[in-house]
């Protein structure tokens, strides 16, 4: 199912639409080749349930025209029988299948979002994420790391309460964010900072629920761990709760 491109376009460009009968469950646009990687969970999930036999519409796209002769063709689940896990692809009016391999990325149109291979299934991009992420890598073991941790400080009480998370020993610190995620009694407003400095990343802060500040400062290293701290303006705590997160960058050295 492909057209030579035409002697007045650019290039190729294909829609692809994926059936449950005469219906669209997942649509692609815009692309270069009649070809897209969906995972087999999601194709189910648009459909509600695993169907016998999936259809598949082409439209070529013309700068000039828009949308040209549709295309289509019905599969049946036989044509994938004993395919679980592979890549499959149409081609020449026949299937050919592959083994995913590590670390492979499938875009999900519909979801906006990433799926990964990761050797025992796809799992979708942003479960992977983690609080501490390494972003670069050297062969000698060497990496580049951003920190985003939070904490929430619940039923606030007294003058003052430090976070039980700290900043970490020998990082760059971005900032710390804040949200007031319950409102705060018994004070007027707040400090965020550390010991020494209360209003290093914000003060007279907010104490009605949803208030929240970026917490940004010129990027500064720190040599020991050292705790967040919020402080009352006008009165003591006698309750309420904040949500905080630490943004930092922190390098590691060499293995070898």
């Amino acid at each position: 199912m492909q057209n030579d491109v035409s002697l007045v376009e650019q290039q190729e460009t294909f829609e692809l639409g994926l059936l449950d009968g005469g219906s669209v469950v997942q649509a692609v646009s815009s692309l270069t080749t009649p070809g897209h990687t969906g995972t087999a969970a999601r194709q189910i999930a648009g459909s509600g349930s695993s169907q016998p036999s999936n259809g598949i519409r082409i439209f070529q796209i013309s700068d000039g025209i828009g949308r040209g002769s549709q295309r289509g063709r019905q599969f049946s689940r036989g044509d994938w029988a004993g395919q679980d896990g592979q890549i499959a692809s149409y081609a020449d009016r026949a299937w050919a299948f592959y083994p995913p391999v590590l670390e492979m990325i499938a875009y999900v149109a519909d979801e906006g979002t990433l799926a990964v291979y990761t050797g025992v299934g796809w799992k979708d991009y942003d479960t992977l994420l983690s609080e501490v992420a390494t972003v670069s890598r050297t062969a000698s073991g060497a990496e580049s790391r951003i920190g985003t941790v939070e904490e929430e400080l619940t039923g606030l009480s007294g003058a003052s309460v430090d976070t039980s998370i700290v900043i970490p020993n020998q990082v760059i610190v971005f900032g710390v964010s804040t949200r007031t995620t319950t409102t705060i009694t018994g004070a007027c407003s707040y400090d965020c900072g550390i010991s020494g400095e209360t209003s290093k990343f914000g003060g007279s802060l907010g104490v009605a629920e949803g208030s929240n500040n970026a917490g940004l400062i010129g990027s500064q290293a720190f040599y020991s761990d050292t705790a967040v701290r919020l402080t009352t303006n006008g009165g003591s705590f006698t309750g309420g709760a904040v949500k905080m997160v630490l943004h930092y960058f922190l390098s590691v050295v060499p293995a070898e």
